[in-house]
C-alpha cells in the first residue's frame, strides 16, 4: 500500500544519510527492518544447481535440448503439466488432498486476485478476519468488493474461537446474522478468507475452528478461501516459564491444517518456505470437479500473466523433487528462526502486555505502549511514531493501521540474521520503553517526524 512505501523510502534516505556520514562499509548504525515478510536464509542449493547448471545452461544448446521450452510460452496457462502433476503429488502426500488440480500462479497474490475475479461481482462481499492481510484488503477494494471484518482479539491469541479455546460460539452467531441480514440482498458473502498461520499475527487456527468455518460456509453456499502460505512455519516452542504462569492455557501440540470439501478453494506459495519471494510463484488447488470455476480461472490467467514464468515453474519442480517434497529442508531452516523469536518476544511482550507467544509464520503483532489504554488512535499519530521509531532507533516496524487495527504494529523476525534481530530487539526495546515512559510526547518531533508531520490521511 502507499503509505508502505513512504516508510521504505524514509528508510532509504536514513540509511543513505547515514552511509555518507560514515564508512560505506560500517552497516551496525544503518536502520533495521522488521517490515517485510520473507526470510533471511537462501533458497535450497541443491534445487538452485540442478536448475542452473543442468537445465538453464543446456536449454541454450543450439543442438536443441529437452529444456528449450524454459524460454518459450508455457504449454499451458495453468502451467507445465508435469509440474502441476508434481504439486498434486505434494497435495496428496502432505496435506492430504484429493480430488483438486492446480494453477501456477505468479505468487500466491496473484492466486488471491484471480480466485476474487473468479468468484465474486461488484457489489458482492468477502469476509476477512481481522487483522487482516493488507493485500487481501486491497484486493477487494480495487474490484468493489465489500470487506467483512471479523475481528479477532489478543485475548483469544487472534483465533476466531473465544478465550483460547474452542468456543467458536461468538464467530457462529456473527456469520448467521451476516446471512439473515443479506437474505434479501442481491449482493451475497461470496467467500472467507483464513489464512492460518495468520499474517499479521503468527495466530494457528485449530481443527476444530477451521471445521467450523468450513460447515458453515457448506451450509449457506459460501466459498471458503484458505491461504496456506505459511504452512511449515509452526514452532511449538513456547517457554516453560510461560506455560507454568497461572494464566497459562493448554500447552498442547499447535500443528497446520488443510480443511477438505467442495467449497474450499487452496492457496499456496514458495516464497516464504523456500526463500524465493523473486521468482514470484504460487499455486492454487481447487476442485476438480468445478469446471466453471476453471473456465473463469483460465480465462483470467491468460488475460493477466497467461502463464507464471516457466523458469519458476522449473525452480519449483526442482524443489518438489527434494526428499519429502522439500518439507524436511523447509523445517529444518525455519527451526532456526526460534532464536529471532526468542529475541524479539522478550523485548515486546512485557511492555506491549503480551500474554502468548503464537505459535505460526513470522510475526508477532503487538500494540504501542503509549496506545495500550486508549480507544481511539489517528493514523497520523501512529505513522509520526512509525517515523520516530526509524529517525531516532534506527529500527522499522509496519503500522496497525494497514492492516485494519490502529495503534498496533507488526514485527516481522525472520528477514534479519541472529545478529542483527538482536541489535534490532534492543532498538526496539529501548523505544518501546520511552513510548512507555511518554518520551514520544516529550521529544522534538520536528527533529524526528518529516515525511509524516503534516500528510493528511
Amino acid at each position: 500500500m502507499p503509505m508502505i512505501n513512504k516508510i521504505g523510502g524514509i528508510i532509504s534516505e536514513v540509511n543513505h544519510s547515514l552511509q555518507q556520514q560514515h564508512n560505506k562499509d560500517s552497516s551496525s548504525d544503518l536502520v533495521y527492518s522488521l517490515c517485510q515478510g520473507m526470510v533471511y536464509f537462501k533458497p535450497p542449493e541443491q534445487a538452485l544447481q540442478t536448475l542452473l547448471q543442468h537445465q538453464l545452461m543446456n536449454s541454450c544448446n543450439t543442438l536443441g535440448s529437452e529444456f528449450g521450452f524454459i524460454h518459450n510460452y508455457c504449454e499451458h496457462d495453468f502451467g507445465r503439466r508435469v509440474v502441476r502433476e508434481k504439486v498434486k503429488e505434494k497435495l496428496r502426500h502432505i496435506n492430504k488432498l484429493e480430488q483438486v488440480d492446480v494453477v501456477l500462479t505468479s505468487g500466491a497474490n496473484q492466486g488471491f486476485v484471480s480466485v476474487l475475479l473468479s468468484l465474486c461481482d461488484v457489489g458482492d462481499s468477502c469476509l476477512l478476519f481481522g487483522p487482516y492481510y493488507f493485500n487481501h484488503y486491497m484486493a477487494l477494494q480495487m474490484f468493489g468488493v465489500k470487506p467483512v471484518i471479523f475481528d479477532c482479539h489478543e485475548c483469544d491469541g487472534y483465533q476466531p474461537g473465544c478465550g483460547h479455546c474452542d468456543d467458536m460460539s461468538r464467530f457462529t452467531e456473527f456469520f448467521e446474522n451476516l446471512m439473515k441480514q443479506q437474505e434479501n440482498q442481491r449482493n451475497k458473502l461470496k467467500m472467507v478468507v483464513v489464512t492460518t498461520p495468520c499474517n499479521p499475527t503468527g495466530a494457528v487456527y485449530t481443527q476444530y475452528q477451521i471445521d467450523t468455518i468450513s460447515q458453515l460456509c457448506a451450509k449457506y453456499g459460501v466459498w471458503m478461501v484458505c491461504d496456506e502460505t505459511y504452512e511449515y512455519f509452526i514452532y511449538n516452542d513456547t517457554s516453560v516459564e510461560q506455560q507454568q504462569q497461572p494464566n497459562a492455557t493448554s500447552t498442547k501440540t499447535c500443528y497446520h491444517y488443510t480443511p477438505q470439501g467442495d467449497h474450499i478453494i487452496h492457496l499456496y506459495s514458495f516464497s516464504k518456505a523456500f526463500s524465493i519471494p523473486g521468482w514470484r510463484l504460487g499455486y492454487i488447488a481447487y476442485p476438480s470437479s468445478n469446471t466453471e470455476l476453471a473456465l473463469h480461472l483460465n480465462k483470467i490467467q491468460d488475460t493477466v500473466v497467461i502463464s507464471s514464468p516457466v523458469v519458476s515453474q522449473q525452480l519449483a519442480f526442482c524443489i518438489l523433487d527434494m526428499e519429502d517434497f522439500g518439507k524436511p529442508w523447509a523445517e529444518e531452516k525455519i527451526s532456526t528462526l526460534k532464536h529471532n523469536r526468542k529475541a524479539i518476544w522478550e523485548a515486546i511482550h512485557d511492555l506491549c502486555q503480551l500474554e502468548k507467544m503464537p505459535e505460526g509464520a513470522i510475526y508477532y503483532w503487538a500494540t504501542f505502549p503509549n496506545f495500550l489504554n486508549q480507544e481511539h488512535v489517528t493514523m497520523e499519530k501512529e505513522f509520526q511514531v512509525i517515523e520516530w521509531l526509524i529517525r531516532k532507533h534506527k529500527v522499522a516496524v509496519l503500522p496497525g493501521s494497514c492492516f485494519g487495527k490502529p495503534g498496533g504494529f507488526r514485527i516481522s523476525y525472520a528477514n534479519v540474521s541472529h545478529q542483527v534481530c538482536e541489535i534490532a530487539a534492543s532498538r526496539l526495546k529501548s523505544a518501546l520503553q520511552e513510548l512507555a515512559n511518554g518520551q514520544f510526547e516529550k521529544d522534538d518531533l520536528d527533529q524526528y517526524v518529516k515525511t509524516f508531520k503534516n500528510m493528511k490521511f
